[in-house]
Formats: structure tokens, C-alpha cells, sequence
């Protein structure tokens, strides 16, 4: 059963501490001290010594410093990462910083009311968008709707298990990306190093390495989706946010740039570096992003793609790429990068391995999709 409280009347709720200014307040040893900034890190599973800094006791104590205890939840109260909703909980005893707000529960379960408000995020009580901003007062007086200690611990447990298989999956898919690149340096070596001698060329000379539009397509709300540098995210396409043409700038933008099914999108504008393969049969046209096609029998599209997010691009980015806060690559540059030419077979057998090791991916990705609509499930029924 649930009953209705107000927040201030089961959980002592503060704020943290002003930030050490000096670098030289941190140090090697010490809790760590928890900024806003951290949220996003922290709730992808990294624990606080891995991204915040150290303060020792002396440091502390200067700037008058409270160190809370294991089991506080934190969230953003003021700054831009207050309107994330990030919500974590401490497990250690930490320093905070003023721009979170602090909450210590008394009689009920801390990690319950964790899930709790990453159901119901407290970036809700934000009054004015353009100031993100929570006030205290306004955590103090929530009402929430939650179940007997009982009932928390048992949803606790069984919310517990699945985001635990969730991490699971994900670290799984993770060593396969980690197996795929070992596996490539086994069969190729480094290829900025080269250190199996393969002969070199011109990814121009290998491939056809064009462009999309340089214009600026009027755009409608339906049509054709027009794919730029923001659309590619993690080597993947993400359609949620296309802008979309009309038939006729379609039809022109693709009289010299169609894409197909295999060839590989590289940004050229801000994330450069960061190629797709495409595997459906794609129906967009593409602007700002290098276009490379594979018609030359002695390359194939896995071994350039890995060379490609080996790095071997990093290094091409560090020398290459131009402009101050928006990077660029020009398209000539990327015809004149250098890539050893191993033998055909080895980058087929190389192809091969790939292949099974992303049959492996897609059921992994399949788990976790479950596990991931599960969970929605089971926070909408507890929380909802």
C-alpha cells in the first residue's frame, strides 16, 4: 500500500559546499569531492574515485567542508545539469558540491527512494527553463506517493537484478568491441606504425571518397531525411532528430551522392572521426559527411570501417582537422590518407570473424532490449 508524505518530513534535505578553487587542494588521497559535472559519469556505473577528485581531511577542514555519508542521493539544484534529471546515490562517504542538493532519508529505503526519483525527476520543480535552477524549499515540500519499507526493499531487489543484467549485457557488448579492435591489431598491426610492412595508398585511390551537399536544402516537416554529422552518434545513425527534403533536393543532392547499402559515412563537420557502416538500404541524402564506396576488389568495407575507428583516426584528427570550436576535415584530406594494403584473404578471414562476432552482438542487443523494456515496465507499475 502507498501513502503520501511530504519529503521535508521523512529525509533531511541540504545542499552542498562551495568548491576549492587551488588544483593544489587536491590530491591523491582523500573522498572525493562530487560536482555536477560528475552526475552523468556516475550514473553510467563509474564509482566516485574513478571521475571526481580528492580532498584530504586538512583541505577539508580549511574550507569547512561536510562530508555526507554513504546513501545520500544527490541531484543537480542549480546550473545546466540541473534540467538532466541525473539522479545518484552514494556509496561512500563523499564531499558535495553547492550545486547539488542533498538528500538523507530517515525510516525508509535510501535506494527505493533512489528509483523513486529517477521515475519522478526533480528537474519537474524547475520554474524557468532559461534559469534551471531548484530551490530547497521546493524539494522540502514534494509530495510523494510511496510503499511501506517492506514493499520498498522487495522492489529494491527485484529492480537491483535487472539493472545488475542491464550492466551485464552492456559490459558484455563492450569486450566485443574491445575483442574486435585486439583482433585487428593481431591480424594488421598498428596501422599508423605499420609494422607488418603491407604496402600503402591513398584511401583515394582505393575507394571513391566523395561528398554530399554543401548547400542548405530548404527543410519541410516531412519528406526526405537529409543526414549531417549530428545524426551520427557511436558509429550509428539516430533518425530521431532528421531533418527532412523534398523530393527534388533529394533526387540533386543524389545525382552524385547516392548512398547504398555498405558504404561508409565519416563526418566531416564537429564529430569527425566517428564512421558508419551502412547495413539497410538506406532512402537519404547526405550533407557534410564523406561518402566512401567500395569498388575496388582488393579492399573491403570491414577493414577500412576498423581502420577507421582504430587510432589510426585519432591520429589523422590530431593532424588534420581544422577550425577552433567547430572541427573540420576537408575532403582532400581524407583522399590522401595513408592505409596499409593487406592481402585480400586476410581482410576477408578478418570480415569473417567480424561477422560472427556481431551475430554475437545481436543477441546480446536483443537480452538487453528486453531487459531494458522490463525495467520501464517494473519502474511505470511501482512508481507510475
Amino acid at each position: 500500500m502507498k501513502k503520501i508524505y511530504i519529503l521535508g518530513n521523512i529525509a533531511n534535505i541540504s545542499a552542498g559546499q562551495g568548491a576549492p578553487q587551488k588544483e593544489s587542494d587536491f590530491s591523491d588521497v582523500g573522498n572525493p569531492f562530487i560536482r555536477a559535472g560528475n552526475l552523468a559519469k556516475l550514473i553510467e556505473g563509474y564509482s566516485e574515485y574513478d571521475v571526481c577528485d580528492l580532498i584530504n581531511d586538512d583541505t577539508a577542514k580549511r574550507y569547512g567542508l561536510r562530508l555526507y555519508p554513504k546513501d545520500t542521493i544527490v541531484f543537480a539544484k542549480s546550473g545546466k545539469s540541473t534540467s538532466k534529471g541525473y539522479v545518484h546515490i552514494l556509496s561512500r562517504e563523499c564531499y558535495i558540491v553547492n550545486h547539488l542538493a542533498c538528500i538523507n532519508i530517515y525510516n525508509n529505503d535510501s535506494s527505493y527512494m533512489k528509483y523513486y526519483f529517477m521515475y519522478h525527476k526533480p528537474n519537474k520543480l524547475i520554474k524557468d527553463e532559461a534559469y534551471p535552477s531548484i530551490s530547497l524549499a521546493d524539494i522540502r515540500d514534494m509530495k510523494i506517493n510511496i510503499h511501506d519499507i517492506q514493499t520498498q526493499k522487495e522492489i529494491v531487489a527485484v529492480l537491483d537484478k535487472v539493472t545488475s543484467l542491464i550492466s551485464m549485457r552492456k559490459e558484455q557488448i563492450g569486450k566485443l568491441d574491445v575483442l574486435v579492435k585486439s583482433k585487428f591489431i593481431e591480424m594488421f598491426g598498428d596501422p599508423v606504425l605499420n609494422p607488418k610492412g603491407w604496402e600503402k595508398k591513398k584511401l583515394g585511390e582505393v575507394c571513391d571518397v566523395r561528398d554530399g551537399t554543401h548547400d542548405s536544402p530548404k527543410f519541410r516537416f516531412t519528406g526526405y531525411p537529409l543526414i549531417t554529422s549530428k545524426n551520427i552518434v557511436n558509429n550509428q545513425l539516430v533518425l530521431d532528430k532528421v531533418n527532412y527534403i523534398s523530393r527534388d533536393d533529394y533526387d540533386k543532392i543524389n545525382k552524385r551522392s547516392k548512398v547504398y547499402k555498405g558504404d561508409i559515412l565519416l563526418p566531416m563537420i564537429g564529430t569527425i572521426g566517428n564512421p558508419v557502416v551502412i547495413n539497410i538500404e538506406p532512402d537519404f541524402a547526405i550533407k557534410n559527411v564523406a561518402l566512401i564506396k567500395f569498388n575496388n576488389p582488393n579492399i573491403t568495407n570491414t577493414y577500412i570501417y576498423n581502420i577507421l575507428t582504430s587510432n589510426y583516426i585519432e591520429y589523422v584528427k590530431n593532424i588534420l582537422s581544422r577550425g577552433g570550436t567547430q572541427k573540420f576535415i576537408a575532403l582532400g584530406d581524407i583522399r590522401k590518407l595513408i592505409v596499409p594494403i593487406p592481402p585480400l584473404d586476410l581482410q576477408n578471414q578478418f570480415a569473417e570473424f567480424v561477422e560472427q562476432v556481431e551475430k554475437n552482438r545481436e543477441k546480446i542487443k536483443s537480452s538487453l532490449n528486453q531487459l531494458e523494456t522490463l525495467y520501464n515496465a517494473l519502474m511505470q507499475e511501482y512508481f507510475g
